[in-house]
């Protein structure tokens, strides 16, 4: 989980996003409880995210390339 400053990332154990505020310029695959839905492996080039960094409106990840 990575939190900022309005801004909440989940990665979920499918390599998948739930994001709350505005993180990404794309439209959501789905929204759910407030949280909108992406899917990580295209966002990733199907790598796996082992860590998450959210300051303000800015995100970063940590991928791993299997």
């Amino acid at each position: 989980m990575g939190c900022g400053r309005k801004h909440y990332i989940l990665v979920t154990k499918d390599n998948n996003l739930l994001v709350w505020g505005n993180v990404f310029k794309e439209k959501a695959e789905h929204h759910s409880e407030g949280f909108a839905f992406y899917y990580g492996d295209p966002m990733f080039d199907d790598g796996i995210v082992t860590d998450l960094e959210v300051k303000y409106g800015i995100f970063g990840a940590l991928v791993e390339q299997s």
